[in-house]
């Protein structure tokens, strides 16, 4: 499943229903951004996929809008960090 499909999916299957716009403010972008992402006519830079990531509590991953070398690359770095404080 895409980023657009889960986005919407995750949103309209809240208790709350969700609406765009609630959805937006919680990622701090306008009710445009959060419907183009949906309707997958634009996709979230990197900070937004992971604001998604974090609201949908990983619902929706970055890897879902195209950032695989983003996150193997963020993996490194948390697994590099937990070994540097481990130590």
């Amino acid at each position: 499943m895409s980023g657009p499909t889960k986005l919407r999916a995750w949103r309209v299957t809240q208790p709350s229903r969700l609406s765009m716009v609630d959805a937006a403010k919680a990622v701090r972008v306008t009710h445009a951004s959060w419907h183009d992402w949906e309707k997958g006519k634009k996709k979230p830079d990197l900070s937004n996929a992971l604001a998604i990531e974090n609201l949908t509590d990983g619902a929706v991953r970055i890897e879902d809008w195209g950032y695989q070398a983003a996150a193997e690359a963020a993996g490194l770095v948390w697994a590099r960090r937990h070994r540097n404080e481990a130590a």
